[in-house]
């Protein structure tokens, strides 16, 4: 909605600048454009207007503005002030070209309005997952401390000794935690393609050992093994807050919570590649492909399409190794990527017939579906997302974020003093210090 209101002030002052020299059948081509210019305009203030009834099932978001921002234009009137230019235009050009200029004022401070209000959703999305990254990386920088101490007691008990079972008991609560704040995890991942996979891994890595940790002291009275489990569960739990630091850091960077606004970019780029080569290609050999045997030319261009549509599937697995494998906001990247390498044998091949030209197309339809669902998602995220201030109410009302942050702090200073096994301090140690760089950034 944005980028239409810009581009109808362009398409204004297009309009306006062609009055100052055209003749009537000029100003006639004008005055049908100004009318179409009329009813995209219209279909703007639409759109508007449906937005700020289903943002007001949000109290947190910027209803009210929007709507007043519709009411203004209600009362500027400038639906009959581009009906009166159009019809100014054909006999009066220059009183035409007057108004025009008042209504490409009014279109580009609309576009800067609407500009101001997606900025603050986004400012407000930010906030929220923030807060929730912030809260995740707390809750699990504390499980990491008392994952390490249930190390600790097990590392320095006999086989058979009483505390065995309270270690165990501990060791079931620690899961409980840990499987809870997963899920929370997950919930942020399903809002943003900066949290990549890799989080997942690690903590369903540590799930398991920890309940392994809990077997072995609890069924087979082992605590040498138990200590074992427990310090990989470790490892894995201060892998899962690095990562989630990583992300949270270059969220943060972003302009956009979810990321959306940098992959619909570099999708962008690479669907005008795409569509470029299809376009080529038909070109040489029609929609039915080759007839025939290929001439010297058509093989050598065929080649040079081979080459990009090699380039392309390259830029695409960067892509997808960038973001993660987010199948549920990117769709799946990697099947796309295998359909071009096909494309790329049959090149090679010198198979050009109508099923590559069909696969080709295929190719280019699911990038542009992947390209609109991100666009999608993040447009549904603007919607449901709250103020920082309404996230800081749901965390416990004794922290606040910036004791949060000491929190975290004082817990990883305490968790990089500590003594670990000689065979995981190194990499323990790596991950805390990690952790403590990003978080004085």
């Amino acid at each position: 909605m944005t980028e239409l209101a810009s581009r109808l002030a362009e398409q204004q002052k297009e309009i306006n600048e062609k009055l100052a020299s055209s003749s009537l059948s000029e100003r006639q081509k004008l005055k049908r454009e100004e009318e179409k210019l009329e009813q995209e305009f219209e279909r703007v203030k639409s759109e508007m207007d449906n937005l700020a009834d289903m943002m007001s099932e949000f109290p947190d978001m910027p209803s009210e503005e929007l709507r007043k921002l519709s009411e203004n234009l209600d009362a500027e009137n400038l639906s009959g002030q581009m009906q009166e230019m159009a019809s100014q235009i054909p006999d009066s050009p220059k009183g035409a070209r007057k108004k025009g200029a008042d209504i490409q004022k009014a279109l580009a401070k609309l576009a800067e309005n609407l500009k101001g209000l997606q900025d603050m959703m986004q400012s407000m999305m930010l906030a929220a997952l923030d807060a929730d990254m912030r809260e995740a990386i707390l809750s699990l920088l504390l499980l990491s401390n008392r994952q390490e101490q249930v190390y600790t007691q097990l590392a320095a008990l006999p086989r058979q000794d009483e505390k065995l079972e309270q270690l165990a008991r501990e060791e079931g609560k620690l899961n409980e935690i840990l499987k809870r704040t997963t899920d929370k995890i997950m919930e942020i991942s399903g809002k943003t393609i900066f949290l990549t996979s890799g989080v997942a891994k690690s903590l369903g890595l540590a799930i398991e050992r920890v309940e392994s940790t809990a077997k072995e002291i609890a069924m087979n009275r082992n605590p040498r093994g138990g200590a074992k489990s427990s310090m990989e569960a470790l490892a894995y739990i201060n892998q899962a807050i690095e990562l989630l630091m990583r992300s949270r850091e270059k969220m943060a960077s972003s302009s956009s919570a979810t990321g959306a606004e940098q992959f619909f970019q570099q999708m962008q780029s690479l669907c005008n590649k795409q569509q470029g080569l299809n376009q080529n290609m038909m070109m040489l050999f029609g929609p039915k492909g080759a007839q025939g045997q290929l001439t010297m030319e058509q093989q050598a261009a065929l080649q040079r399409l081979a080459a990009e549509q090699r380039a392309i599937k390259e830029a695409l697995e960067e892509l997808e190794k960038q973001y993660g494998q987010r199948k549920n906001l990117l769709g799946d990247l990697g099947e796309i990527a295998r359909e071009m390498q096909e494309s790329i044998e049959r090149m090679k091949s010198e198979n050009v017939d109508q099923k590559l030209i069909e696969k080709q197309e295929h190719i280019l339809s699911r990038m542009l579906d992947a390209q609109r669902s991100i666009h999608k998602r993040d447009y549904t995220e603007k919607r449901e997302a709250r103020t920082g201030e309404d996230v800081v109410r749901r965390s416990p009302p004794e922290v606040s974020p910036t004791e949060q942050e000491n929190r975290v702090r004082t817990e990883m200073m305490k968790a990089l003093s500590s003594k670990y096994p000689r065979e995981y301090e190194e990499s323990i140690k790596a991950y805390f210090k990690a952790l403590l760089k990003s978080q004085g950034k």
